[in-house]
């Protein structure tokens, strides 16, 4: 997965919140970072995944609200291809790991749905043919210890239960849910964002960076293409 560094339309992006964990965006950050990105300070890129050809927000929510209450057009940011799958399982880890605290409610949310990602993006398997099936401690461990194996275990008997029945839980056959429900909401994407993908492509190709393009004064190498 090779990222780059670009400079793109905050129009172009799309923010759809099954990449979001918290239910809401907490105003007096965005005012903060708002002063801060008046003042010039310097900020991180956000994180964008190109989904099936939509330039989707991952990480930097309330960096790009701050940006638009200031009326500024366009962000930072580190941009990179993946699934869908990937994507909502780096948005949820990224929520986990910096910025504002979630909620309990928030957090929980976020690492089951970043489970469920984990899952469909075969996060799961190991092995050369990726035909293992890791452990519940594995899993755990590729979670950064943000949640017990024993939580882990609960999620996967209730959510995915034909995998925790490979697992080893016969009980995981009880649990509602299944892979089958996730496979539709894939599915429904394409469909669902249509029209905000086409837009946020073409605002998208509006603004690039270039190697070859010597800096500017205000020290950004991105320029607007010419039409």
């Amino acid at each position: 997965m090779s990222n780059e560094i670009k400079t793109v339309l905050i129009s172009s992006l799309v923010q759809d919140k099954r990449f979001q964990a918290r239910t809401s965006l907490n105003d007096a950050v965005v005012q903060r970072y708002a002063l801060n990105y008046q003042n010039n300070a310097p900020f991180p890129p956000v994180k964008v995944a190109m989904v099936k050809g939509a330039a989707v927000l991952v990480d930097g929510w309330h960096r790009v609200a701050a940006l638009k209450s200031i009326n500024r057009t366009t962000v930072e940011a580190e941009v990179f291809k993946a699934t869908q799958s990937d994507a909502v399982w780096m948005a949820m880890m990224a929520n986990l790991a910096h910025g504002l605290p979630l909620k309990t409610r928030e957090r929980n949310s976020a690492l089951r749905k970043a489970l469920t990602a984990y899952i469909k993006a075969k996060r799961h398997r190991k092995g050369k043919e990726l035909t293992s099936l890791k452990s519940y401690r594995e899993i755990a461990d590729d979670f950064d210890g943000q949640v017990r194996h024993t939580t882990i275990r609960n999620w996967m008997i209730a959510d995915h239960p034909d995998i925790a029945e490979l697992m080893g839980d016969k009980e995981g056959k009880y649990g509602d849910g299944g892979l089958q429900r996730n496979d539709e909401a894939v599915d429904t994407f394409a469909a669902t964002a249509h029209d905000a993908i086409e837009n946020a492509l073409a605002a998208f190709q509006g603004v690039t960076c270039r190697s070859d393009t010597p800096l500017h004064k205000s020290g950004r190498s991105c320029v607007r293409n010419q039409r």
